[in-house]
């Protein structure tokens, strides 16, 4: 095995390398991603909830200060 044939080899396993971390590093953010997704969803139904009961308590007020 020459020199270069060495330096061949020792490249192609690190590229092999580099292609595992990348597909890890990728996986991660696919779930990280996924998470921030159900966060958001989560929060939206938060507020709207938040906003129906703060619409309720004014309309209830509203019907009380006028009863």
């Amino acid at each position: 095995m020459t020199d270069q044939d060495t330096r061949i080899a020792l490249v192609e396993e690190r590229y092999e390398s580099l292609e595992r971390r990348m597909t890890s590093v990728e996986t991660k953010l696919d779930v990280l991603r996924e998470d921030m997704h159900n966060g958001q969803k989560s929060m939206i139904k938060t507020i709207y909830v938040s906003l129906a009961l703060f619409a309720g308590v004014i309309i209830s007020a509203i019907a009380w200060i006028t009863s």
